[in-house]
């Protein structure tokens, strides 16, 4: 074997291709060291070994600097070619052999056309510019396969480990269109460039044999002998295509496969997060479609209409027609969205629950648009806020009994200061009047004196016995039981007897008063004030009548007690359940009375007002309390 020196290149046989094959080290060398390290790892030492090599064989330095760059296009290709496919380099399979070969093959003839730049300044003949291509483009395609396959098969895992170790760092393939895209129509121009480079110089090395003289046999042995070369390469290049083509759709295919079982889980793991976390939600979120037919619905959604998640989304409207009936207003709000004509919508809505109970709902709305897979729905969220707003009443009503502690705080701070002053000042006045009296000894008037601060620490009594008894009117004494009201009724009739009799008053009560829910000894202390007040408030001279009875409205016991007395006026009707207060300033009352029986009515949940009288000329106290349960005792 004769090794021309100037050319590198080595004579070739093969099945009837004759060739020379060119060697060269150093694009081995940075072919390994593209795979292992990266393409500006091998960028760099191939383009100055290359570059360096052409300087020495006296190419001018601009035209140095240009083919320089040969071979560095070729490592391009195999860089944009494995970047882009994500195939393996390690060559442990049929796939990535092919994929090699392939790759390979396209980046020697990418590399091999440099041979026309020097062909150009070394002045070669048209025989001698094709036996360069030809030895350049093959003999970097079989150093590729030849050399650089080997070691790639027999290093990649272990440089793949101490990468790892040393570095924290694995060889990794990534994939991506737009970099296919670019191998590929780079493949396509250069296999195309090299049919059109072998075509185009056979021609050349033709016409320069007819224009040398070789005969007829000569030249057809010539053209035989390209035909031959360039058969085999595209029987080889054919053959590893399809061995490449196969090996990547097969890897391919079997990496979109585990994408899309990975994708499948992860989907089907964010569907039950998701779902869970509706589960969870305490309000009802459902979603149905125009027939009305529910897509789905989350656990809160099913207790409420009584059914099961599976029979709600499984089972038509049609087989719910009990569900279907309590969901009617809800449907109707729906139908605006389907028409467009309310987009997410929000309203307050009623609904009856399972268990028959109304349930105020504030719900909100959007249309699910329509897709390939599913019809078109109405996404709902229904939030219940009947709790909220029965919170909201008894926080205002608080609130406003609140407003009302405190105006009745002021009142009665004044008011005590005031009342319980007045006895004092007439004592202490007397007081000094019967010092005076003694010393003069006027005994008639002392006797006088005497009366007059009897008469005011007595009031001064009255008035703390009743505060006494308004402090502890804003509590049970026990808990509430049923309270026979004849029997209530009678017996404050029987304590008050000497007081009916002095006053000759007649007191009617009904045979059958309902009986009532509450504390008896706070209920006694209201009748007992109530009847106390229509005897003392009788005009003077007339004896008082009072009737006691009740009266159903709805579902009300509405007890009342009226008197013949003057009555009350319209104005005064509110202002006398306040604290001392009274329509007419007198002796016979405290103004605590009304009050004490009002604070013991709220106590048990109940009201009190008065009216005209309806069959006594006088006022009518009528007093709300709650029935006496079916099983509450006595």
């Amino acid at each position: 074997m004769v090794i021309d020196s100037e050319l590198s290149a080595i004579p070739f046989n093969f099945l009837g291709f004759d060739a020379h094959v060119t060697i060269y080290p150093p694009l081995i060398f940075c072919t390994v060291l593209l795979f292992w390290m990266g393409f500006l790892w091998a960028f760099v030492p191939a383009y100055f070994a290359t570059f360096i090599l052409a300087i020495y064989s006296n190419m001018p330095a601009g035209w140095a600097v240009l083919f320089a760059f040969s071979d560095t296009v070729g490592l391009a290709f195999l860089a944009i070619a494995y970047r882009s496919t994500g195939i393996g380099f390690d060559l442990r399979n049929i796939a990535t052999i092919g994929f090699y070969v392939l790759a390979s093959f396209i980046a020697a003839l990418a590399g091999a056309s440099g041979s026309f730049i020097w062909s150009h300044t070394q002045n070669l003949t048209t025989v001698e510019t094709l036996a360069v291509w030809e030895g350049w483009w093959l003999g970097g395609f079989l150093q590729s396969v030849l050399i650089c396959g080997p070691i790639l098969f027999l290093l990649t895992p272990a440089v793949s480990r101490l990468k790892f170790r040393w570095f924290g760092v694995a060889i990794r393939h990534h994939r991506g269109a737009l970099m296919l895209t670019a191998a590929t129509l780079m493949a396509v121009f250069l296999l195309c460039a090299f049919a059109l480079g072998n075509a185009y110089l056979s021609r050349l090395r033709i016409g320069s044999q007819l224009a040398e003289g070789f005969s007829a046999a000569q030249i057809a042995a010539f053209a035989d002998s390209a035909v031959v070369n360039l058969a085999w390469v595209s029987v080889l290049l054919i053959i590893a295509s399809g061995l490449g083509f196969l090996g990547l759709t097969a890897r391919w295919n079997k990496e979109l496969g585990r994408e899309v079982r990975v994708r499948t889980r992860l989907l089907e793991q964010a569907r039950k997060r998701v779902s869970a976390i509706i589960n969870m939600v305490p309000h009802m979120i459902f979603a149905r479609d125009a027939a009305g037919d529910f897509v789905f619905a989350n656990r809160a959604t099913a207790r409420v209409l009584g059914q099961s998640e599976s029979e709600l989304t499984h089972t038509g409207s049609q087989s719910l027609p009990d569900v279907s009936e309590r969901l009617e207003k809800l449907a109707e709000e729906d139908k605006k969205v389907f028409s467009e004509t309310a987009v997410d919508q929000e309203s307050v809505e009623i609904l009856k629950n399972a268990a028959g109970e109304e349930r105020k709902l504030r719900v909100s709305r959007q249309l699910l648009e329509q897709d390939e897979a599913n019809s078109p729905a109405v996404l709902t969220v229904a939030v219940d806020i009947t709790e909220q707003e029965q919170a909201e009443a008894r926080l205002t009503a608080l609130v406003s009994d609140l407003a009302d502690k405190n105006l009745e705080l002021e009142r009665f701070t004044y008011t005590v200061s005031h009342d319980l002053k007045s006895p004092i000042i007439t004592i202490r006045g007397f007081a000094k009047e019967m010092a005076r009296q003694i010393g003069a000894g006027n005994t008639e008037e002392l006797r006088q004196d005497l009366a007059r601060i009897d008469k005011a620490s007595a009031r001064m009594q009255k008035l703390l016995d009743g505060l006494l008894v308004l402090s502890r009117s804003g509590k049970l004494s026990g808990p509430k039981q049923r309270v026979n009201m004849n029997r209530l009724v009678d017996e404050v009739i029987e304590i008050m007897q000497g007081q009916i009799a002095d006053s000759g008053a007649t007191i009617k009560v009904a045979d059958e008063l309902p009986d009532a829910s509450g504390d008896p000894v706070r209920l006694f202390e209201l009748v007992q004030n109530l009847v106390e007040n229509a005897i003392k408030f009788t005009a003077t001279g007339t004896a008082p009548d009072v009737i006691i009875g009740c009266e159903q409205f709805e579902a009300e016991n509405r007890y009342f007690i009226e008197d013949n007395g003057p009555g009350v006026d319209p104005d005064d009707r509110e202002r006398i359940f306040g604290l001392f207060e009274q329509v007419e300033q007198t002796d016979k009352g405290t103004g605590i009375g009304l009050s004490l029986a009002r604070r013991i009515l709220q106590v048990h949940g109940g009201t009190i007002w008065v009216e005209q009288g309806r069959e006594l000329s006088g006022a009518r106290f009528v007093f709300v309390l709650p029935p006496a349960g079916p099983s509450q005792k006595g």
